[in-house]
């Protein structure tokens, strides 16, 4: 009798640790898909487009050096964590405008997850 409830404690322990694995896997796919639908939401899609951001251009830690567009004028600013000041008013023929830089699409989430479970799959050879 004592037998059989070891066997049943330790078939419970395994089953709710199989359980407990199963509901990380889900937490961690609903976190993965709650933050690319946030992301896609928060992605400039409420915006008419009257505002667009021309250039940034870092000048010290927390400060930058803005150019944006409002409507058809142009405005240079000078952004830190506290604070926005306006420097001038620019012309169309003021600026050099270039074509946009294509930035290397990130990785998301679930691909860094299972980059990281095929590393972890590999055996070690010593």
């Amino acid at each position: 009798m004592l037998l059989m409830t070891a066997n049943f404690s330790a078939l419970s322990s395994f089953f709710k640790l199989i359980g407990l694995l199963i509901l990380l896997i889900v937490l961690l796919f609903a976190a993965s898909f709650v933050s690319k639908w946030y992301a896609g939401a928060m992605s400039g899609k409420k915006y008419a487009g009257n505002i667009k951001i021309i250039e940034t251009y870092p000048i010290g830690q927390g400060k930058m050096i803005q150019i944006i567009q409002v409507g058809k004028k142009y405005i240079a600013l000078v952004q830190t964590k506290d604070s926005v000041v306006f420097l001038t008013e620019l012309t169309q023929e003021d600026l050099l405008i270039k074509e946009p830089v294509q930035m290397p699409r990130t990785e998301g989430f679930s691909e860094m997850f299972q980059e990281m479970l095929k590393h972890k799959k590999k055996p070690d050879k010593q």
